[in-house]
């Protein structure tokens, strides 16, 4: 498929969008901790279960007894687990995969979308990689995240549940330099980044734009739109941009070691 100047819609190094990697290695994360951390739910979830079982047994009919000790069982593992880390990486990489659906349909306007990416040095991913058809560049970061959101526009104050917007985008604006440095180095000149903060499930206010640190922060559902206003007219300048980060920024999950140290989720 081409655009309407004739641009390959699907750069080199694409996936095609039905078998997009979005969240992929923090899902594979996910899955390695679930194993780790099943054995130490379980223990606990059957020390609880039993005993009230059998008390419940004990003062009614023991069918009703083995339906409250399954009951607290799975109540007690399914607490233990959701406060551990496999959660946190499981949510985090779905979030992933449900901005990597928003984003994908920018590939048939002749956007580069790379989800996924390791970044040259370390263990660390880039959740998407956007080069529009004019050549610049976006580092969309997805993040997860509960609780009430508490902004002042005066003092450009965030606050989503117990995290402050700071440590919020801390990891994309170290991500954007670790782009523009690589960037940079390989195309021999200066190379911009801009940043994007995608969340779900918080309630950004929608009559405020939220920039911190040089990161805009949307709500997942609007990242897509919000790209497609900022695109200009398609340069070649795209097609080496697109080239380069093929090269420098290799499949995460498929890479040798590839499973990050931290949850993506923040």
């Amino acid at each position: 498929m081409t655009t309407a100047d004739g641009r390959s819609a699907t750069a080199p190094g694409q996936s095609h969008p039905a078998t997009s990697p979005a969240g992929r290695s923090a899902l594979a994360r996910a899955g390695e901790l679930a194993r780790r951390e099943l054995p130490k739910a379980v223990a606990p979830a059957l020390a609880a279960g039993l005993p009230t079982g059998l008390v419940a047994g004990g003062l009614a009919a023991w069918q009703l007894g083995l339906l409250v000790g399954v009951a607290v069982a799975v109540a007690v593992g399914m607490r233990r687990w959701y406060r551990g880390e496999a959660s946190r990486w499981l949510v985090g990489g779905l979030a992933e995969r449900r901005t990597g659906r928003r984003l994908d349909p920018l590939r048939r306007e002749g956007w580069t979308v790379l989800h996924d990416r390791g970044l040259p040095k370390g263990n660390a991913n880039v959740d998407h990689l956007l080069i529009a058809p004019d050549g610049q560049v976006f580092n969309v970061d997805s993040k997860y995240r509960r609780g009430a959101v508490r902004f002042d526009a005066r003092r450009n104050f965030l606050r989503i549940g117990r995290v402050g917007g700071f440590t919020l985008v801390k990891s994309t604006v170290w991500e954007s330099g670790q782009i523009v440095q690589a960037l940079t180095a390989e195309l021999g000149r200066p190379v911009e980044v801009t940043s994007v903060l995608a969340v779900h499930r918080a309630r950004l206010p929608y009559w405020h734009r939220i920039r911190l640190k040089e990161v805009h922060v949307l709500s997942a559902k609007q990242v897509r739109g919000w790209l497609r206003k900022r695109t200009g007219a398609a340069s070649a300048a795209a097609d080496a941009i697109t080239a380069a980060a093929g090269r420098l920024f290799p499949d995460h999950a498929e890479r040798p070691a590839a499973l990050p140290e931290t949850a993506i989720s923040g």
